[in-house]
C-alpha cells in the first residue's frame, strides 16, 4: 500500500486502493473500479434531492430494551433548498413498571409517588433551509404505579430555533440512522481498504479502516457486499480500536428493490451498543418509496406544523445567539 499521513491515504485511496491488495477468489478484471469509489458513487443519497418514506420500530431506550418498541412512519425529502423531515408515531407498547435499581433504572426516573415515568416520542418535525432551522418534538409520559397501572399521562412539546447555517444535529443524526439501516450513508467512514475476499457465491466482504459517524473514533469496519447489485452493503459491523471488545454498531439488510437508477433493500437493521453497561438501541427500517424528487408536500406540512406550535403548553429553546447555552423563552407551566 502507499504510505504517507492518514489525509492523503484518504484523497488518493480513490485511485490507489488496489496497490499491494490481496485479493482472493475472484480475478482482477472483475475490481476493474476501485470498490471504495464505487461505493462513494452509488451509496451517496443523502446529498441529492429525494423523497424517503419508511416504518420504523425502535426500542424506548438505551438502557430499558425491556420497554419493547414503538412503531412509526417518517417522511424526509430534500431539495435544493434544504430538507424537511415529518415522524409520526403509530404504536406504543404497554409501560412496565419496574423497581428502582432493576435493568438500570435510577432515581430520577421516578416520581415523589413511587410511580416510574416512561417517556416515549409521539411526533416530530423538523425544517432546514436557508431561512428557518427548527425542530418541534412532542413527548408522551406515563407514569406507571407498582402494581403496574398507568395511573397518569402527560405531553411535553418543546420547540428548537437554530440559526439556518448551523446543522440539523438532531434531526440529521435520525436521517443518518435511518439510512443506515437501509446500508447508505457509511461511506464516507470507509478510509482504506485492509483486506478483500470473494465468496463461492459471489458475496464480497471488505475489512477497511475508517472512522465512527465522521468523527475521530478510529476502527475497523467489516462489511458484506449483495453480488447481485456490487454496491448494496448486506451487512456492516464497526468496532473501536483499544475500547470495544466487539462491534458497537451492527447493520444487516434484506430484500432488494429498485427505483430508476437507486437499488434500495426492502428493510433493515441498525443496532447500537452501548458496552459494558450492556446498554442498546436498535431501529429497525422498513422501505415504502423513494424518489430523487423532493415532494412540496413534505414542505407544506412541516411548515404548518412549526406554526401551529405556540401556545402556553410549549417550551421554547432558542439556540441562534449561542448554541452552547439556549435561551429559554418561554416554559410549559
Amino acid at each position: 500500500m502507499m504510505s504517507g499521513t492518514r489525509k492523503s491515504e484518504i484523497m488518493c485511496v480513490c485511485g490507489t486502493i488496489l496497490l499491494g491488495l490481496p485479493l482472493r477468489g475472484a480475478p482482477p478484471q472483475e475490481i476493474a473500479e476501485p470498490i471504495l469509489e464505487t461505493l462513494r458513487r452509488t451509496n451517496s443519497v443523502e446529498r441529492s434531492t429525494f423523497t424517503l418514506q419508511v416504518s420504523m420500530e425502535k426500542n424506548v431506550g438505551w438502557l430499558h430494551q425491556d420497554q419493547g418498541t414503538y412503531a412509526q412512519s417518517c417522511t424526509i425529502s430534500r431539495s435544493e433548498d434544504g430538507m424537511a423531515i415529518a415522524c409520526q408515531t403509530d404504536h406504543f407498547p404497554d409501560p412496565a413498571y419496574r423497581p428502582l435499581g432493576t435493568s438500570n433504572y435510577l432515581a430520577r426516573e421516578y416520581d415523589l409517588n413511587g410511580n416510574l415515568v416512561i417517556w416515549m416520542p409521539r411526533m416530530h418535525v423538523s425544517l432546514w433551509t436557508k431561512e428557518r432551522n427548527e425542530t418541534y418534538q412532542e413527548q408522551k409520559s406515563f407514569f406507571v404505579d407498582p402494581d403496574g397501572a398507568v395511573v397518569m399521562t402527560g405531553l411535553m412539546r418543546v420547540l428548537n430555533r437554530y440559526k439556518p447555517t448551523d446543522r440539523m444535529a438532531w434531526s440529521l443524526s435520525e436521517m443518518r440512522q435511518i439510512w443506515w439501516a437501509l446500508g447508505q450513508e457509511l461511506e464516507s467512514d470507509f478510509q482504506r481498504v485492509v483486506d478483500e475476499t470473494f465468496g463461492a457465491d459471489g458475496e464480497r466482504r471488505l475489512h477497511l479502516r475508517g472512522t465512527r459517524d465522521g468523527g475521530s473514533l478510529v476502527g475497523e469496519w467489516n462489511v458484506v457486499l449483495d453480488p447481485s447489485t456490487v454496491h448494496l452493503i448486506r451487512s456492516a459491523s464497526f468496532r473501536l480500536d483499544m475500547l470495544e471488545a466487539s462491534p458497537g454498531i451492527e447493520i444487516k439488510t434484506k430484500g432488494l428493490r429498485r427505483f430508476a437508477d437507486k437499488a434500495l433493500p426492502e428493510e433493515g437493521i441498525v443496532r447500537f451498543n452501548l458496552g459494558t453497561s450492556g446498554g442498546q438501541l436498535e431501529k429497525r427500517v422498513v422501505l415504502h418509496d423513494f424518489s430523487y424528487q423532493p415532494d412540496k408536500k413534505v414542505f407544506d406540512h412541516v411548515r404548518k406544523m412549526l406554526d401551529a406550535a405556540s401556545d402556553d403548553e410549549l417550551t421554547v429553546y432558542d439556540y441562534r445567539d449561542n448554541p452552547s447555552k439556549p435561551i429559554v423563552t418561554r416554559e410549559t407551566p
